[in-house]
Parts: C-alpha cells; sequence; structure tokens
C-alpha cells in the first residue's frame, strides 16, 4: 500500500482486512467523540499537490491522533496505539521487515505520533475522502 521514511527508519503499512479496519475505524471515531468535525481537516491534504494543504494535513492529523490518545486513560491509549502501530511494519538495517510495536520508538519517541497519524491516513484517507466527496455533493445538490 504505502512506505514511508521517518528519519532513518523506512514503514510500510498494507491494508487492513475489512473488518480490522472498520473495528479500528469505529474506535478511533468514537474516541473522537465531538472533534470528529476535524477529519475533513486532517483528510483535506490527501489528494491534494499542494505541499502546503500536505503540511497543515499532516500537522492536524497528528494533533488529533494526540487529542485522541490524551482523551483516554492509559490503558485504553495504549491499547489503540499498539493496534494502531500493528497495522504497519519497519524495515530493520538487515532489510527485513518486521511487525511495528511501541517499543521500537525506544530511541527516537518523538516519532510514535506521526508515524501513527501517517499509518490512520494510510489506512483510512480513501474511505474518508469518499465520504466527504458523499457529504460536498449532497451539499451542493439542488433541493
Amino acid at each position: 500500500m504505502a512506505e514511508k521514511r521517518f528519519g532513518s527508519i523506512t514503514y510500510k503499512t498494507d491494508a487492513l482486512p475489512a473488518r480490522e479496519a472498520l473495528k479500528l475505524w469505529y474506535r478511533l471515531i468514537k474516541a473522537l467523540g465531538p472533534a470528529v468535525e476535524r477529519l475533513p481537516e486532517i483528510f483535506a491534504g490527501l489528494s491534494s499537490g499542494d505541499e502546503a494543504a500536505k503540511a497543515k494535513a499532516n500537522a492536524s492529523a497528528i494533533a488529533a491522533i494526540m487529542s485522541i490518545l490524551n482523551g483516554m486513560d492509559e490503558d485504553r491509549m495504549m491499547a489503540l496505539l499498539d493496534d494502531i502501530l500493528a497495522a504497519a511494519m519497519l524495515k530493520r538495517p538487515s532489510g527485513s521487515w518486521d511487525k511495528l510495536e511501541v517499543e521500537d520508538f525506544e530511541a527516537k519517541l518523538s516519532d510514535v505520533f506521526p508515524v501513527a497519524a501517517w499509518i490512520v491516513r494510510e489506512q483510512f484517507g480513501d474511505f474518508f475522502s469518499g465520504l466527504l466527496k458523499a457529504r460536498d455533493r449532497g451539499a451542493t445538490a439542488p433541493a
């Protein structure tokens, strides 16, 4: 599906099976609560060729992930973060790919939220972009 480099480490994520993806999406939406209104801003820059829009969407995605996790008790937060990270792999110096875990960020803890936000955007960007388009068509449709 997608690969991205954060610092010196390359990560990749493949599409989750539908059941797993929907469960994770539900948990994210439930955790967002009223902040769900920020989702258009988070995903707006995905298809844009504009680097400023992409940077703004990326910053919003990181802030939203932090906001979601901050609103939870630590056990629920770690369980959700573990599930988000489990949707990706990291490339070891040997060239092999391993499942991504929180412990992989011990040397670079500051990357955990940007990587988690990237995983969420890769996993759910097309799904949410489709919802935005449907919403926008409905808003502009004649009465």
